[in-house]
């Protein structure tokens, strides 16, 4: 068993809820793994959802962004460790065409924890503010994929799926990576409740491994887990952000979760001044035909 094999099965004996982030990261740090990325093309739109209670709203671009309170981070994310940011968000694929609603499930509180929102006295929702964003330049990206369990779904993310394998091909031990990027994969989504974000602990150092080793990427895209990975996440380095996407539409939205079925009606629309830091948002009401979810907003690119 190779080096890299025998760190991941010591990865796996671990239980992360009584284990240290510094003997992740030593684990992660014996791990070969050959990064393989792709470029997002400028235009491309990200979507990000930003959730809050029902009578709050949001009036400044940085408040839609990446947290800054990095004091306050302490428990880890997908893709960052305790007391660090980035900026999460979604991309559409041809199979989920609504970006925004794939960033909205995976931040909803009643989605992440599987949570009915009926209960005997009244309808639970969570109410979210949904912001556009638009890429200025094309951004290079390294991508989470899975090489042993994939389903061919989108022909833009197949294409680079077919890249990927004639990629690892390529490389000296096909079959070693292979396995290394299914364990990877698998980390990147699994389904994490609210309260055991130590289970994050293992994807966070391996991004934390990728964006210091200088391969000059901007960000990580990983499949959603709540579109049961037909949808794609990103992640995106702050700096990026602030060099290179454009706020282009806020939209306030509730997302109604009854068993299976998901409803997103959609309230309001914010005109956005130029410069956003210094000018708030004016929100205007949407007709109600948004308001019953018979008519969406944000089309994508």
């Amino acid at each position: 068993m190779t080096k890299s094999l025998k760190a991941i099965e010591n990865l796996k004996k671990l239980n992360l809820k009584n284990s240290r982030y510094e003997d992740v990261l030593e684990l992660v740090l014996q791990i070969t793994y050959p990064a393989f990325f792709f470029h997002l093309e400028a235009g491309k739109s990200v979507f990000r959802a930003r959730p809050h209670k029902e009578n709050e709203m949001f009036h400044f671009e940085k408040e839609l962004s990446y947290r800054t309170d990095i004091q306050n981070i302490n428990n880890h994310n997908r893709a960052n460790p305790a007391y660090s940011t980035m900026f999460y968000g979604a991309i559409a694929t041809q199979f989920v065409k609504d970006g925004y609603l794939i960033s909205a499930t995976e931040t909803s509180d009643l989605c992440r924890n599987n949570k009915d929102g009926v209960d005997a006295l009244t309808l639970r929702v969570d109410t979210l503010t949904i912001s556009k964003w638009i890429l200025k330049r094309s951004m290079k990206v390294l991508i989470i994929m899975n090489p042993t369990n994939y389903k061919f779904h989108s022909k833009d993310i197949d294409d680079i799926y077919r890249a990927y394998l004639d990629f690892i091909n390529s490389q000296e031990y096909p079959e070693e990576i292979k396995l290394i990027s299914s364990y990877l994969a698998n980390e990147f989504s699994k389904k994490v409740k609210k309260g055991e974000e130590y289970e994050y602990m293992i994807s966070a150092a391996f991004s934390e491994l990728f964006f210091d080793k200088g391969f000059g990427f901007n960000g990580i895209v990983y499949p959603s887990v709540q579109t049961e990975l037909q949808g794609y996440n990103i992640a995106i380095m702050p700096y990026v952000v602030d060099d290179n996407l454009i706020l282009d539409k806020v939209l306030l939205a509730q997302l109604h979760k009854t068993g299976n079925d998901i409803d997103f009606p959609q309230f309001k629309l914010a005109s956005l001044n130029y410069p956003y830091y210094q000018q708030p948002f004016q929100y205007n009401d949407l007709n109600i035909e948004y308001k019953l979810g018979l008519k969406y907003l944000l089309p994508n690119r």
